[in-house]
């Protein structure tokens, strides 16, 4: 089995947690398996559990988002309309997944008839014990920011009340994801999930 892990967002939420769950992953798999990662830029130092890396920034779509958190944006603001952020998801799903398809059998990398699994940060998805992407629990809390986001703009007199309403509401979801102790990204880096937890502090 190839799989291949795909990193959409945030450099920080890449090098303090998804690149450690990878290395965690990589310590389950059998010999005759294979990882493959990608991300934008030249990062391939931090993958060097990796059979090979792929540079993403080229593909086109790519270069029209953001990088937000664990997932990439359209480039405007997200404001009320999440669902269109949703939906940008799934197309550069679709257009990444293609062209690194075509690069690793190019590149003889990936064989006709091979097994294979793609791995995307935007999502949610466990394997051997390992978490990757973002939780339930934080995507909904990012829908839910994007549409307070949405109504400060539509609303400017009231940013007050909304943010005082926000505040209320996220106190009472707290309870849905205790590591998830701060009110913004912070809370999105599961610590616990990859390999820096199985080796000891340094000072």
């Amino acid at each position: 089995m190839t799989y291949i892990f795909i990193f959409l967002g945030e450099f920080g939420f890449e090098l303090f947690n998804w690149q450690g769950v990878i290395r965690k992953f990589s310590r389950t798999i059998s010999p005759s398996d294979k990882i493959i990662c990608c991300s934008r830029g030249n990062l391939y130092p931090i993958y060097e559990m990796a059979e090979a890396y792929i540079d993403i920034a080229e593909v086109d779509i790519f270069k029209q988002s953001r990088a937000t958190w664990y997932w990439a944006s359209p480039n405007r603001t997200v404001s009320m309309n999440f669902i269109r952020t949703w939906i940008f998801d799934r197309r550069l799903r679709a257009e990444v997944t293609s062209f690194v398809l075509n690069r690793l059998r190019a590149t003889d990398q990936l064989k006709n008839g091979e097994s294979f699994q793609f791995v995307f940060s935007s999502g949610k998805l466990d394997l051997n014990g390992c978490s990757f992407g973002v939780t339930r629990y934080g995507f909904f809390i990012d829908a839910l920011a994007a549409v307070y986001d949405g109504l400060k703009s539509k609303f400017p007199a009231f940013v007050d009340e909304i943010d005082k309403l926000r505040r209320g509401l996220l106190g009472r979801l707290e309870c849905l994801d205790m590591r998830r102790e701060h009110d913004g990204a912070y809370g999105m880096l599961d610590i616990e999930n990859n390999i820096y937890l199985s080796s000891p502090a340094r000072l």
